[in-house]
């Protein structure tokens, strides 16, 4: 996984995935240190996290504290993210992204052709 993170790393600066060189640097040290099975637990409970944090700012949108645990959670959420896709290797899963990306513009653009809009 080494490579595969100082790859991403790389690409990172061109593309742009929300995390600094500093940030990628420290997730590569985790990396190095944990499987990808204990990450990938990790991942499943920091998503299940981020899905409850989700349900109750939604039914108490204007609580500053619910608010404050979303962005927690989202991070948490966006390092396993991070964590995942070098695991599974990082242009495996751009591609894909590319793919779902240009997929969603496509339909917005059809659908501001049909006078539709964003919905």
């Amino acid at each position: 996984y080494m490579q595969e993170a100082v790859s991403c790393a790389v690409r990172i600066g061109k593309r742009g995935n929300g995390m600094t060189f500093k940030q990628q640097g420290k997730n590569k040290q985790i990396i190095d240190c944990h499987s990808f099975q204990q990450q990938l637990e990790q991942a499943e409970e920091e998503a299940a996290e981020f899905l409850l944090a989700a349900q109750k700012l939604k039914r108490f949108p204007d609580n500053k504290e619910r608010h404050a645990n979303l962005i927690e959670e989202t991070a948490d959420l966006l390092i396993m993210m991070e964590q995942m896709r070098v695991y599974l290797g990082c242009e495996s899963v751009d591609n894909v992204v590319d793919y779902k990306l240009d997929r969603e513009i496509k339909r917005i653009e059809e659908a501001e052709e049909n006078a539709a809009g964003c919905a």
